[in-house]
């Protein structure tokens, strides 16, 4: 399932705070979520609030999440809002108008940072990915 999604080009919207609810097998603790397995497998993920009228969550809520329980930094965040961006049902122009947005918050710590994230990244995928992200963050930035 894993090379599928990858081959396919899936993103997975994952929102760990409504599936610590519903998978039974995570026993209801956000610790047990494999949000971080997933990630570092290379699969294309997004984070999303589930029903926020039933789970009581918003999208920087999941982000907070992410980074503070599972340890993502910004640049992987980052990461992840472009699968977001990219997987989007928008039209061309549109879409590409905000990756390119996403693109320029990256600052050169964040470069850095990314550098590093890919020098200890052991997933080929994921660091074919960021190798993407890192060059295309620099042409932007540059521009």
């Amino acid at each position: 399932m894993v090379e599928r999604l990858i081959k396919e080009d899936i993103c997975l919207e994952v929102c760990p705070t409504s599936n610590k609810i519903l998978v039974t097998e995570l026993e209801h603790s956000i610790k047990n979520h494999p949000l971080r397995r997933i990630y570092e497998k290379g699969i294309k993920l997004c984070l999303n609030p589930d029903d926020a009228g039933m789970f009581g969550n918003i999208s920087h809520i999941e982000y907070k999440i992410a980074k503070e329980t599972f340890g993502f930094k910004r640049t992987e965040l980052l990461d992840i809002t472009l699968n977001a961006a990219e997987s989007a049902f928008i039209n061309g122009k549109i879409k590409q108008n905000l990756i390119n947005n996403v693109y320029k918050t990256f600052n050169k710590d964040d470069l850095s940072e990314l550098d590093k994230i890919i020098s200890n990244a052991t997933n080929n995928h994921l660091k074919q990915r960021l190798i993407r992200r890192l060059e295309e963050a620099k042409n932007i930035i540059s521009k």
